[in-house]
């Protein structure tokens, strides 16, 4: 699934150091700074200021909506993990090893068919997705576009319960749909006046390093 980011400051520009980015842009003003290089340059920097290196080799475990995830990678790549414990207490585990997935019931193996697969790809994709923000934006599947204060946008996130868990930084969010004719200064301007239309919450609980 190709995610499609228009640079929103909700998460990622409110947390860049632009003090120092100006002086580095100053001093190369010869760069013709395009959109794209923008949005990387942007990204890069959010990267840093939430965990930088760090991410490369991290192992966490997490609550999201009474399930458990869990995320380790490390030279040999990424794994990530959904379980929960069903009714009548039967462990349930989904494992996505780089690209692999597999499912266990009570640790055996059994057989998926594409179609559960796929599901069950998308739904631990999308949980790791945001819960790695602003690292996953640099996944060959993310597209990241730089909008200036124009442009048009479609979803608006906030996020609150900013922490740091062993290096790395994680947040909660708030969504919100707006009109897609809105330009990013009017989304603000709608968020700050409480004129958003609140739709969900991403909220990450019990957040371990292991």
């Amino acid at each position: 699934m190709k995610n499609l980011f228009l640079i929103l400051f909700s998460m990622i520009l409110t947390s860049c150091d632009f003090s120092s980015q100006k002086s580095t842009e100053e001093s190369n003003s010869s760069i013709d700074f395009t959109g794209e290089l923008k949005a990387k340059s942007i990204v890069e920097n959010s990267i840093k200021k939430h965990g930088g290196d760090l991410y490369s080799n991290a192992s966490y475990t997490f609550d999201f909506r009474g399930q458990e995830y869990s995320f380790n990678h490390d030279k040999d790549g990424y794994t990530y993990s959904l379980s929960w414990k069903d009714e009548d207490d039967t462990a349930i585990e989904i494992r996505l090893q780089n690209e692999q997935l597999l499912k266990t019931i009570n640790n055996e193996l059994v057989q998926l068919n594409q179609d559960d697969i796929s599901s069950y790809r998308e739904k631990i994709n999308s949980v790791l997705f945001f819960v790695l923000l602003p690292f996953k934006l640099e996944d060959p599947n993310a597209t990241t576009t730089y909008k200036g204060n124009n442009g048009l946008a479609v979803r608006f996130r906030s996020f609150y319960n900013r922490r740091n868990v062993n290096g790395i930084i994680f947040q909660d969010y708030n969504n919100y749909t707006c009109d897609p004719n809105s330009s990013l200064k009017e989304i603000a301007e709608l968020y700050e006046n409480d004129k958003l239309t609140y739709v969900s919450k991403i909220e990450i609980k019990n957040i371990i390093k292991y």
